[in-house]
């Protein structure tokens, strides 16, 4: 799972590395500066023709460009800090973050409280069912089978 805000991230320091403006470089890949601005606060990513060209313009291979090469460092007091929410709840139910769910559930919001319990009723994800069990809604409740 590719994490967008790191390679945001990576692409915002290497441009300022090598001296781009957000606008020079729109220029230089034939897109517009949104487009570079979105990247870098990690709402998307380039294309795979971009990240060609981003790889050639800094001088990087992909593994560094998209953050395939670094371990991910989570900080936490905010488990978000510098990742994407869909990475981090990917991570927490791969067993890649170990992380109290159950403790903390009312941090995430409805759409990822139904991922993560869903993983939970699949076998993928470990928690203390008890502790969950009191922090849920009803309709959660149901969709986890009511056991505790």
């Amino acid at each position: 799972m590719l994490d967008f805000e790191s390679i945001g991230k990576t692409i915002h320091d290497l441009r300022v590395e090598h001296g781009y403006s957000q606008d020079s470089l729109a220029e230089l890949l034939g897109v517009s500066h949104q487009a570079v601005s979105r990247w870098e606060l990690g709402m998307t990513v380039p294309t795979v023709d971009n990240l060609v060209e981003l790889c050639d313009l800094f001088e990087v291979n992909f593994e560094q460009l998209l953050c395939l090469n670094r371990k991910a460092c989570f900080d936490e007091r905010d488990i978000f800090k510098g990742h994407s929410r869909m990475f981090v709840l990917k991570q927490i139910i791969k067993g890649k973050l170990n992380f109290d769910v159950a403790a903390n559930f009312n941090i995430f919001f409805p759409q990822e409280r139904l991922m993560l319990l869903r993983a939970v009723k699949e076998g993928k994800l470990t928690v203390n069912k008890f502790v969950l069990y009191n922090k849920l809604t009803n309709e959660e409740r149901r969709l986890l089978g009511g056991a505790k």
